[in-house]
């Protein structure tokens, strides 16, 4: 009881003492008020909305995602991917494809096309050889080596289709918070804050109990499950189509 009343009292003091600073520094240019907008501005923004199904995709932008690609946007996608990355199954690397467009130019897009008009032909490009990279010298566990999919020329020009149509959304799918591989943003960023935060806890002076906690997160992006990521893409609105 008597340490029940003891925290009460310290509550109360420091809800006391925050009125204080309150009324004192709230409206003059001080740390005190800039910490104050921040935090307010912080707690005011609306990072997204879901509509009334709950989808974050509106029906106009899966339309713009799914819809059959123009022989520019292919030609870009194929000229984008690296010249000489590994190849896939049919042993094609992605200059073949290159430097051969004028002879490929007509027909290579219509191939493209028809797979998305017809999903189903995917399964006749997707094939995939899963290569295994060791992270270290002793290899003893699956999650000490890394695993690369080499896949053939056509399914990735596809995929950077959909990659190059989802840059104009990804304002919207990702929080300003994201910052490692995404374009435009730096991991650094995240690493700054952190550093200002743990020299800010360092050298806090009042109430105590503030702590700050590291999290190592073994699955990284390439190493999630296929059906946590096909269950988050259909929350947030996605076709079938794209999955």
């Amino acid at each position: 009881m008597e340490l029940n009343y003891l925290l009460e009292t310290e509550e109360l003091f420091w809800n006391q003492r925050s009125r204080s600073d309150w009324l004192r520094d709230a409206d003059r240019n001080t740390a005190y008020f800039h910490i104050q907008a921040t935090n307010r501005r912080w707690k005011n923004t609306i990072y997204g909305l879901y509509n009334d199904h709950g989808c974050w995709i509106t029906a106009k932008q899966n339309e713009f995602l799914c819809r059959s690609p123009s022989e520019e946007e292919i030609k870009s996608a194929l000229f984008s991917i690296g010249s000489l990355k590994a190849p896939g199954p049919d042993g094609i690397v992605a200059i073949s494809y290159q430097k051969c467009w004028a002879e490929i130019g007509s027909e290579f897009p219509i191939f493209i096309k028809e797979i998305f008009q017809n999903p189903e032909m995917i399964r006749e490009v997707n094939d995939t050889i899963l290569t295994l990279i060791p992270k270290g010298e002793k290899v003893k566990l699956v999650r000490d080596l890394w695993s690369i999919g080499l896949m053939n020329v056509p399914y990735k020009a596809m995929v950077k289709v959909i990659v190059n149509r989802l840059k104009s959304l990804m304002d919207q799918l990702l929080t300003p918070l994201q910052n490692a591989f995404t374009p435009g943003r730096h991991i650094h960023d995240n690493h700054t804050i952190v550093v200002e935060v743990v020299h800010s806890l360092n050298h806090l002076k009042g109430r105590p109990g503030c702590f700050a906690l590291k999290l190592d997160l073994s699955k990284a992006y390439d190493r999630m499950e296929w059906k946590f990521l096909e269950w988050v893409h259909r929350q947030k609105g996605f076709l079938s189509l794209l999955l």
